[in-house]
């Protein structure tokens, strides 16, 4: 039987964006129905690094982001 997938979350950004002032988004790396994750680059003039951004979609009374993090604290 075939599972039915949800839709992909669609978020106001694409990669080039600038958030603030210091992230510079550079793909997408992940999709799901809640949000969406980006390869980013941290930089501040001294300091670049790459990190992940997690962009969620705001459809919920109380953001799915924190029910992830409730439930990794639970796990750790």
């Amino acid at each position: 039987m075939p599972l039915n997938n949800p839709p992909a979350a669609v978020v106001p950004f694409k990669p080039g964006d600038i958030i603030k002032e210091h992230y510079t988004l550079v793909q997408q790396i992940g999709a799901g129905s809640y949000g969406a994750i980006f390869e980013a680059v941290y930089q501040n003039g001294v300091l670049s690094k790459v990190v992940a951004m997690k962009f969620e979609q705001i459809t919920f009374d109380k953001p799915m982001l924190y029910n992830e993090i409730v439930i990794l604290k639970a796990l750790a």
